[in-house]
């Protein structure tokens, strides 16, 4: 038996064995509440300075939320492409007969933007943009001069 006022030898050890556990539960709510900090500390009962803490001291705690954070967007970009593709109705032979949900176009925009760079459907440099605004301000008459230019362009550029 212990004396009276000094701690038993496994106080530390128990608590750092109930903070990982405490960690490990974070981790399944962090999880389950779609990467939402609040809500995970509020059901853990933690604030948020000690969840941003542990995250930034404990490099294992850190690494598990990583997990779960590209396992989420993962996730977000297997819906992005159902979206861009859409979702054929087939009949009972396998053919196609309609759509029960048409390709998204703003879905196919994205992905072509992020995942197609290489092939030239990256993000519009800036200049392209400050010209386009430029050719909103023209009248009828200005764009079609522009439009002639252009033709006169792609003659001398195509041969």
């Amino acid at each position: 038996m212990a004396k009276r006022g000094r701690k038993p030898k496994n106080v530390r050890d128990l608590s750092e064995r109930s903070i990982k556990d405490k960690k490990k539960k974070i981790i399944e709510i962090y999880k389950r509440n779609a990467l939402n900090i609040s809500k995970t500390c509020r059901q853990a009962i933690i604030c948020r300075a000690t969840f941003y803490n542990w995250r930034q001291n404990d490099k294992d705690f850190d690494n598990d939320l990583k997990d779960i954070e590209e396992s989420y967007i993962d996730d977000l970009e297997t819906n992005l492409r159902v979206l861009a593709k859409g979702l054929p109705k087939l009949d009972e032979k396998g053919r196609f007969i309609g759509w029960i949900e048409k390709p998204n176009l703003k879905a196919i925009e994205i992905l072509l933007r992020v995942k197609a760079v290489n092939r030239g459907y990256g993000l519009v440099p800036t200049e392209e943009i400050q010209r386009e605004e430029k050719l909103i301000e023209k009248t009828e008459e200005e764009l079609f001069e522009e439009i002639d230019r252009l033709r006169q362009n792609m003659k001398t550029y195509n041969g």
